[in-house]
């Protein structure tokens, strides 16, 4: 009986030895799940040191067991353990890149022969997972699949049914059987797996969009953006794990959004709306819409979050990139009347300034660049009106309607001067210490003297001459 016991204490040990040296190489994703050989008995007395062993001897230490049970529950629990070690032998080789035309059939026969011998079994569960996995690590999805059906048919309460669930649904995906696959999926979450929970939930946001149930699919991706983000307004705090996951959904969220309609739909979902990291999902179809060059659809998706957010810290970094859709997109006018709105938003006097104690350096900067902007288009464009003008004197002067048209021209540079004036002293108000104010007076004050606003031209002129910051 001694030798028997330390028999079985040096399969154990070497078994464990195999599990960490083997575990270690195997790819830690969901639709490859790590394999773990069912827990030996533990053993009271153990040798001081165990020399290393191979997959064989282990396995030949096992068959020497088979000669002494007689009982066939025992013989049953050895001969899994010899299937067992032929998978571990499988994924070791695999692992090492050791060439052979197959690396788990010793695995797959073993496991067969166990499940004609033992028909009845409770433990065929475990088997059944086990040769549903060596299938599929030889491509034999087909094969696979048989199993994880039997599995999940006949032993409804394996403690690992939510992973074989997992995998139906990932087989079943990968055949574009989307229907199936959805169905799969949605078993894990019955099952309430929590390291399942978010990606079960993910893929069937995934199978569902596959089937053109767009809200369906929007709706299982704002799950999981809800979950991963709670009240957070960024990725900045997710894990290395979450955050690619968190980064695909909300990608995932805009192809979904589109086929409804785009961003006037993000209302209708509750995981969405007026939700701390809201400002994620009109952001990324605005993306999403500019790199299809659908510049006003990404516009659109940008000014509905202003629009609706306008005091939102996100709003003046969304308004922005609305800005810039239109540049980049050659709509320059259509930019020139969101800058005129940026200023008016988030300048001096505004709500959003208002409620602050000052601007943020990206506000800030972004105020500068567009009244200057501004300012100098208008005072441009009046002085283009004023060259017309000049033009159109030296024409014929008794022509019909020649006076109004000249009033006409006149009206239009005085209002342009005037724009342009507007917005330099906003720049002036808003940012009275910048050391560009002396020179932006001044600008402003060429532009009253081109409208014949002589003694407020002179006002300003002094103050740069006399008085200069």
């Amino acid at each position: 009986m001694m030798n028997l016991y330390a028999n079985n204490a040096l399969v154990t040990i070497g078994l464990a030895v195999m599990v960490v040296a083997c575990g270690n190489n195997q790819p830690k994703t969901l639709a490859s799940l790590q394999y773990q050989a069912p827990p030996e008995p533990v053993i009271s007395e153990l040798p001081a040191a165990v020399p290393s062993i191979s997959h064989e001897q282990v396995r030949q230490e096992y068959k020497e067991l088979l000669t002494i049970f007689e009982e066939d529950h025992l013989k049953e629990q050895i001969e899994r353990r010899i299937a067992d070690v032929y998978m571990m032998e499988g994924v070791y080789k695999q692992n090492k890149g050791k060439q052979q035309a197959s690396y788990y059939s010793e695995a797959t026969r073993a496991y067969k022969e166990i499940l004609e011998k033992y028909p009845d079994s409770p433990a065929n569960a475990e088997v059944l997972y086990q040769l549903s996995k060596a299938y599929d690590s030889e491509g034999r999805q087909d094969q696979s699949l048989q199993m994880l059906d039997r599995l999940v048919n006949q032993h409804p309460d394996y403690k690992g049914i939510s992973e074989a669930q997992f995998r139906k649904g990932d087989i079943h995906f990968s055949n574009q059987n989307y229907k199936r696959a959805e169905s799969s999926y949605s078993a894990v979450i019955r099952t309430g797996n929590h390291k399942l929970l978010l990606n079960a939930h993910y893929m069937l946001g995934w199978s569902r969009y596959k089937q053109r149930k767009y809200t369906a699919s929007v709706n299982s991706f704002s799950y999981v953006l809800k979950q991963l983000l709670a009240d957070k307004d960024d990725f900045s705090t997710l894990s290395k794990g979450q955050k690619p996951l968190a980064e695909d959904t909300v990608n995932s969220i805009s192809l979904g959004l589109d086929k409804l309609g785009g961003a006037e739909k993000i209302t209708a979902f509750d995981a969405l709306a007026d939700q701390a990291y809201s400002w994620m999902i009109y952001d990324n179809l605005g993306q999403y819409y500019f790199a299809k060059e659908l510049y006003e659809d990404s516009a659109s998706s940008y000014r509905l979050f202003v629009t609706q957010y306008n005091n939102s810290d996100r709003a003046p970094g969304l308004h922005t990139s609305l800005i810039e859709t239109y540049k980049k997109g050659g709509f320059a006018k259509q930019a020139l009347v969101e800058k005129a709105t940026y200023v008016d938003a988030y300048g001096l006097g505004s709500t959003y300034a208002n409620s602050r104690s000052g601007f943020t350096a990206p506000v800030a900067n972004s105020l500068k660049t567009y009244m200057k902007e501004l300012a100098s288009h208008y005072h441009s464009e009046g002085q283009q009106l004023q060259k017309q003008i000049a033009q159109f004197e030296k024409g014929k002067p008794k022509q019909a309607g020649w006076q109004q048209q000249r009033e006409k021209l006149y009206a239009l540079s005085i209002a342009a001067f005037d724009q342009a004036a507007g917005f330099y002293q906003r720049y002036i108000n808003t940012f009275p210490q910048d050391m560009r104010v002396d020179e932006i007076r001044f600008l402003k004050a060429e532009t009253l003297f081109s409208s014949y606003q002589y003694p407020q031209a002179i006002i300003d002129y002094e103050l740069v001459a006399y008085q200069p910051v």
